[in-house]
């Protein structure tokens, strides 16, 4: 008997059983086929909602830094700078240790394609995000950058990097951070 599904359930079905496939076998181990026979599903039905593997690894992308994002973003509304600051790089730190213990489970495996590819956004989220609260610091009269946004690149890729490396102690990253952004501090 046939069984009938609503579009997004469906849909999160195939990402879910292609996510526990990759990590099991390895993106390049897995076949679109392996997805629909787990499933019990034709092969169609895929395609339906995909074009390709790469669009199921785009959208477990999307999924992975949709969480990021929102992890990220946590308390850091209604509060002064160098609040949101540290909360930032807590959370920010925080965060990436969970990709990266995430992804460090499945090394064995061809994870590279999904592992770049999320770390890259979250990069990007996370730098977009600093850039707004280092804007806030310049209009806040705290700070006097010229161009916050290298800053927050350079301050996120620093902090994944860190994580990646195995550095665990967020308050040390938060001395680094501090200690960097106090050199651009207007003179009170």
């Amino acid at each position: 008997m046939r069984i009938s599904k609503d579009s997004e359930e469906r849909k999160s079905e195939i990402i879910d059983v292609a996510e526990k496939l990759f990590a099991k076998n390895g993106i390049a181990n897995t076949a679109v086929s392996a997805i629909v026979k787990e499933l019990n599903i034709a092969q169609g039905l895929f395609y339906y909602y995909f074009k390709s593997k790469d669009d199921v690894i785009d959208e477990l992308v999307r999924r992975y830094n949709k969480d990021f994002k929102q992890g990220i973003e946590k308390d850091l509304k209604n509060c002064d700078f160098e609040t949101q600051l540290n909360t930032f790089v807590e959370n920010i730190s925080n965060s990436f240790e969970e990709f990266w213990d995430k992804f460090d489970k499945d090394s064995a495996n061809d994870m590279v394609q999904l592992t770049t590819k999320t770390i890259e956004d979250a990069k990007k989220i996370a730098s977009e995000e600093l850039t707004k609260i280092l804007e806030k610091g310049n209009a806040d009269e705290k700070l006097n950058i010229k161009s916050p946004e290298y800053y927050a690149k350079i301050i996120v890729g620093g902090i994944s990097d860190l994580i990646s490396q195995g550095m665990k102690d967020v308050d040390e990253i938060k001395n680094i951070v501090n200690n960097l952004v106090k050199k651009e501090k207007k003179d009170e």
